[in-house]
């Protein structure tokens, strides 16, 4: 399991809303941060980072700690859908 950190993000305009919940599609009420570790199929280039944000919804966020390789696991399979990795 690769080092995720999470926090609420903080609004800069009132049009701002958070990204959809990643693992239910429910509306987002946290976006979290994801640093891919070095054996992650999202893991950056030699010498370079990567951070992906993503949004989980009130149960999910409240859930996350049980759910952390369910959300890595998701967004891997987002990126490789999405041609990103």
């Amino acid at each position: 399991m690769s080092d995720t950190n999470c926090a609420t993000a903080a609004p800069s305009c009132p049009a701002w809303s958070p990204k959809p919940c990643v693992l239910c599609g429910r509306p987002g009420a946290f976006e979290a941060l994801y640093f891919p570790g070095e054996n992650s199929p999202a893991a950056p280039p030699p010498g370079k980072g990567r951070i992906i944000l993503y949004g989980l919804c009130e149960y999910c966020g409240t859930h996350r700690r049980m759910l952390m390789e369910v959300i890595e696991a998701r967004i891997e399979s987002e990126l490789r859908a999405s041609g990103a990795i």
